[in-house]
């Protein structure tokens, strides 16, 4: 069925596409058309027929523009006359103070609009900063893409069984087998440690054991002692900044002697940073991987190719190739292991803390698949403060239907209605960004405890993030403003000025689905959000079979371990204390650290 109004539009927009063109001609040639179409109406044509020969009478967009540029040619040097570019910087202060009247003049309408984009931008913020967080692990060494850590794939013998243990004598074989590694560490621990200095005295689950290569391979800032010698001495240790304070306190930790298990003295010989870090290797202290081989597991098990317990990192050299390596380690093990079927390889040091997911890996572990769903409730929350914007924006157009027609009649191009518009709402998104600067730094304690993060606000001192979040602001401001822009600057001033402009927009099948993407969007956020309150409600209160508030757990090793009867003796003369038992591992952790010990205290 013939639209004339859409074929109007039609050939409007291809008059609108010559330059010569203002929206004034425009709407007066629009007229003439008119006349046309109804002359041609009253003869007795069909309406599409009307049309074509009204079309036809005016001329069409070429030949206009032909005859409009001949009348505006000078006939005294044949030159065009002056015309103003389509973008002049000195109006851009006009726009932003047209930007600010409009925004002082309906405080209420501009209230909204800055808090809503204030708030979205604010929950994406946080969530960005979360995203990079955990993004950033590992990537702070300086050779993060030539590091790896190899693990056994046991599928041989247990489908789909993997294991990051390996056994004490791997990282040493293969440095000297293969010549493309050129350092290799072991990494690993071996209980808590009781460590003693004077009459201060802690249980530290963050000893850890490594080799020399360790400190080349890993980029932790050396704050005190010597790099190339700081794990020489195999009765060494390096402390990190924090475990220094609580050993020394403001007293130099180099050349201290530190008590292990009060069987061994391991003297300080370097301070290493690493709280700031993110790294899968977490450690407190630091000594030399020779230790656990001459105090705990016996030094006969160096050679022990079945002892896997431990983790194996190497560094390959600039040009070697990882893939290549790892077909080179199929079956490498049976070399020194005739019955050892498992296969070894190698995985990224950066994929350790996203893309992992093996047998007895590391505790500090993220999920990809959280930072992918954390990265589109962020894209979600952002498009609903923008459709909100939208939808706002589009309702008052009648409000300025009059300003975009006077603005056409005396001069005003659509370009430059469009890039006022933009203005206006990337100048409120600027606003948003500011009190989202605020309420981002208000709340980041709230968030890491709800996050389990360290964030700081160290952020400010970034200068890609600061950027990014500016970058950010802008996109929003162009997206939430791009329809609006777009529909207010598309009003015919003739049509505008007689009040036949219609308010509810142009195109009120559009806003429709706005506001139900808007309202489909909150709905889904509200649900999932109460899933999750439900879920962790349900992890809270579920009954585990045992009463938490009623037991006490100890951790025991070395002369308690060795003590245990007299000490269980001790417990079970106290009154109040029902039970007393010793596991491997607390039933709440099937892989928890081994030797432990369990008290039940009766209820008060």
């Amino acid at each position: 069925m013939f639209d004339l109004e859409k074929e109007i539009r039609k050939w409007k927009k291809s008059l609108q596409k010559h330059e010569v063109f203002e929206n004034g001609i425009i709407a007066d040639i629009e007229l003439h058309l008119r006349d046309a179409y109804d002359a041609q109406r009253k003869a007795g044509l069909t309406e599409e027929d009307a049309f074509r020969q009204a079309v036809a009478q005016v001329g069409t967009a070429e030949s206009i523009a032909a005859e409009y540029n001949k009348n505006r040619l000078v006939m005294l040097n044949r030159r065009s006359p002056l015309r103003p570019g389509r973008f002049m910087p000195a109006l851009v202060w006009n726009y932003i103070k047209t930007a600010l009247r409009a925004i002082r003049r309906h405080k209420g309408y501009s209230l909204i609009n800055i808090s809503g984009l204030a708030i979205g931008l604010t929950v994406c913020m946080l969530i960005v900063l979360w995203v990079v967080d955990e993004w950033s692990f590992d990537r702070f060494n300086a050779n993060a893409g030539r590091i790896y850590r190899v693990y056994r794939n046991e599928s041989a013998t247990q489908k789909n069984s993997t294991t990051v243990l390996t056994p004490p004598p791997m990282a040493a074989a293969l440095k000297s087998d293969f010549p493309e590694i050129i350092k290799a560490t072991r990494f690993g621990y071996w209980h808590r440690q009781l460590v003693t200095y004077k009459d201060k005295s802690f249980n530290e689950p963050g000893f850890r054991y490594a080799d020399p290569d360790f400190i080349d391979m890993f980029s932790f800032p050396l704050i005190k002692g010597n790099p190339e010698t700081v794990l020489s001495n195999p009765y060494s240790v390096i402390l990190t900044e924090k475990t220094a304070a609580k050993y020394f306190a403001e007293e130099d930790p180099i050349g201290k002697i530190l008590t292990v298990n009060n069987s061994f003295n391991v003297t300080v010989t370097g301070v290493i940073h690493n709280e700031s870090l993110n790294s899968s290797l977490e450690f407190d202290l630091l000594s030399p991987f020779v230790i656990i081989l001459k105090e705990s597991i016996g030094e006969k098990n160096a050679e022990n190719w079945g002892f896997n317990s431990f983790g194996t990192y190497v560094m390959l050299e600039q040009s070697a190739s990882a893939d290549n390596l790892n077909q080179k380690l199929a079956g490498y093990l049976k070399k020194y292991s005739d019955e050892d079927t498992d296969e070894l390889v190698l995985q990224p040091l950066t994929d350790i803390h996203l893309f992992s997911n093996l047998g007895h890996d590391l505790r500090n572990r993220g999920d990809i698949k959280y930072v992918w769903i954390f990265s589109g409730l962020a894209v979600f929350v952002l498009l609903i403060a923008c459709v909100n914007f939208m939808n706002l924006t589009t309702a008052r157009s009648a409000n300025r239907a009059k300003e975009v027609g006077l603005r056409k009649v005396v001069g005003a191009e659509r370009p430059q209605l469009i890039r006022q518009f933009f203005g206006e709402s990337i100048l409120i998104a600027l606003f948003a960004l500011v009190i989202a600067f605020i309420l981002v730094e208000l709340l980041l304690p709230l968030f890491n405890i709800l996050s389990g993060k360290q964030l700081s606000s160290s952020w400010w001192n970034n200068p890609i993030i600061l950027l990014g979040f500016i970058g950010l602001a802008l996109v929003t401001g162009i997206l939430s403003g791009s329809y609006p822009a777009l529909f207010l600057s598309s009003f015919q001033p003739i049509r505008i000025l007689k009040s036949t402009e219609r308010s509810s927009g142009a195109n009120p099948l559009f806003r429709k689905v706005l506001v139900i993407f808007q309202f489909s969007l909150s709905i889904f956020l509200i649900i999932g959000t109460l899933i999750i309150s439900r879920q962790l409600s349900y992890m809270r209160n579920i009954d585990l079979g045992f009463n938490r508030e009623h037991i006490i757990y100890l951790s025991i090793h070395g002369e308690l371990h060795d003590n245990y009867g007299s000490i269980r003796e001790r417990f079970l003369q106290n009154p109040d204390v029902l039970h007393v038992t010793a596991s491997m591992t607390l039933p709440t952790n099937i892989q928890g650290s081994p030797r432990n010990s369990d008290v039940g205290r009766k209820a008060t």
